[in-house]
C-alpha cells in the first residue's frame, strides 16, 4: 500500500529465476508483463516481490486447483447440566460468548458451574466480566470479589489478577474512585494487567489533580505499550498540565505520527500553540468530520482524566444535532458545579431528534440515568436507555 521505487520482481519456474525486472510500482501505478514461459503446472511457479534494499514484500504460488475438504459442521453445546466438570462450561460459555451465538447464551453455563462451586476463580471472573459489559456493575462486584477470595486463599498476591483488574473497573464505573484504585494498584502483581492497571490507576490520579503522580503512573503504562493511544493522549495532557509546553508539543507530534487520528492529542496541539486557534479547530473539526461520536469519544477520554472543561469544548465544536452531545455535556457541566448549564444542556439534548440515535457505550448508561434523575419530564432520554438495556439484554 506504498510507493516503492526500483522495485525487484522475479519470476521463477521450480526455484529457477526465468525473468527478472526492475521497475517503479505503486497502489495507482501497477506492473503487469506477459513472459513466454513453459511450465509443467502452474504451481512450479512464483512471484517475488523486493524493494530496492532487498528485502522481500510479498511472494505468490498458484495454490493447486482441486474441490478442498469442506470443514466438520460446529458442535451443538451440550445442556449445562450434561456437562461433566466445570472448567468445560466455562470453555463453553467462554466459547459462545466469543462467537456471539445466535440462539445460545453463556449465562446458563456459568451459572450451572457456579452452583456446582460457587468460588470457581475463573467462571466468576468470565461471569462477573459479562454482565459488567451489560452495565450490571455493582452485581459484577459480587463475582469479582468472590474470585479474589478464593485467589488469595493460600497466596496474598496470586499469579492472575485480571479479577482485581475487572474489580477496579466495576468500581470505577460505580464513582467509588478510592476503592478502584487499591484494586488497580493490586492488579498490577501480574504482567498481563500493568499496561491498562497503569493506566487506570494515572487517570485517578489525574482526576484528583495529582498530576505528578499520574505522569509517572502513565509512563509505567507506557513501558508494557508504548503505542497505546489513549496513555499516549493523557500524558499529552499531564505535560500541558504541568506547565511543560515544549515537551507537550514535541510527545503531541510523535501521537501524530503514530496515529494522525488521535483526536485528543489534535486537540492538545491546539490547547498548546493557541495561536491560529480558529483554524485548527476548523481543520480538526474537519478531521472528525463532524461526527458527533467521535466528539463524545474524546471527551469520554477527557472526562476520564478528571478534565471536564476541555470535555465540554471538544462537545461543542460538533455542530451536529444530536441528543447524545448535549446529555454529555449536561453530565460535564454538572461535575464541574455548573448547574444552570447543565440543566440547560439536558433541554436542549430533550429537543435534539432522536434520529439515528443509538446509545451503547457503558458510559452512556451513567449519563442517561442522570439525565432521568435531573430532568424527569425528558420522554427520549428513558427511550434511548431503554434500547440500551435491550441492546444489553436486560430485559
Amino acid at each position: 500500500t506504498s510507493k516503492y521505487d526500483n522495485a525487484k520482481i522475479v519470476l521463477k519456474n521450480k526455484g529457477i529465476v526465468c525473468a527478472k525486472e526492475i521497475v517503479d510500482i505503486s497502489p495507482v501505478n501497477i506492473f503487469e508483463k506477459t513472459f513466454p514461459i513453459r511450465f509443467e503446472s502452474e504451481t512450479d511457479l512464483k512471484v517475488e516481490v523486493y524493494n530496492a534494499e532487498g528485502k522481500l514484500l510479498v511472494d505468490y504460488t498458484p495454490v493447486k486447483k482441486d474441490i478442498p475438504k469442506i470443514p466438520e459442521p460446529a458442535q451443538v453445546p451440550k445442556d449445562p447440566k450434561d456437562i461433566m466438570s466445570n472448567e468445560e462450561l466455562y470453555l463453553t460459555g467462554l466459547h459462545i460468548e466469543q462467537y456471539r451465538h445466535a440462539t445460545y447464551d453463556p449465562d446458563q453455563y456459568y451459572l450451572e458451574g457456579l452452583k456446582r462451586d460457587e468460588g470457581d476463580i475463573r467462571i466468576n471472573n468470565a461471569y462477573g466480566s459479562l454482565i459488567f459489559r451489560r452495565g450490571l456493575y455493582k452485581e459484577s462486584e459480587r463475582y469479582f470479589r468472590k474470585a479474589i477470595e478464593r485467589l488469595k486463599l493460600r497466596n496474598a498476591n496470586p499469579y492472575n489478577s485480571e479479577p482485581y483488574y475487572n474489580l477496579g473497573l466495576s468500581l470505577l464505573f460505580q464513582g467509588r474512585d478510592d476503592e478502584a484504585y487499591d484494586a488497580f494498584y493490586k492488579a498490577t502483581w501480574s504482567n498481563e494487567q500493568q499496561e491498562m492497571s497503569f493506566y487506570y490507576l494515572a487517570a485517578i490520579a489525574s482526576r484528583k489533580g495529582k498530576y505528578s503522580d499520574a505522569l509517572d503512573f502513565v509512563e509505567k503504562s507506557l513501558i508494557k505499550n508504548s503505542h497505546n493511544i489513549k496513555a499516549r493522549g493523557l500524558k499529552a495532557a499531564l505535560l500541558r498540565k504541568l506547565g511543560r509546553q515544549e515537551e507537550a508539543l514535541a510527545y503531541i507530534d510523535e501521537n501524530l505520527a503514530l496515529d494522525c487520528f488521535d483526536y485528543l492529542s489534535c486537540y492538545e496541539k491546539i490547547l498548546n500553540i493557541k495561536d491560529n486557534a480558529n483554524r485548527l479547530k476548523t481543520d480538526l473539526v474537519k478531521l472528525m468530520r463532524n461526527y458527533s461520536e467521535n466528539f463524545i469519544q474524546t471527551a469520554r477520554d477527557y472526562a476520564n482524566f478528571g478534565m471536564y472543561e476541555e470535555a465540554i469544548d471538544v462537545l461543542k465544536l460538533c455542530s451536529e444535532d444530536k441528543p447524545m452531545l448535549k446529555y454529555y455535556e449536561g453530565y460535564y457541566y454538572d461535575k464541574i458545579g455548573i448547574h444552570e448549564k447543565a440543566i440547560e444542556a439536558l433541554k436542549e439534548a430533550e429537543k435534539c431528534s432522536p434520529i439515528y440515535c443509538f446509545p451503547n457505550k457503558l458510559e452512556d448508561i451513567i449519563v442517561l440515568d442522570y439525565a432521568i434523575e435531573m430532568n424527569p419530564k425528558d420522554a427520549k432520554a428513558p427511550y434511548y436507555l431503554g434500547n440500551l438495556f435491550y441492546d444489553k439484554k436486560q430485559y
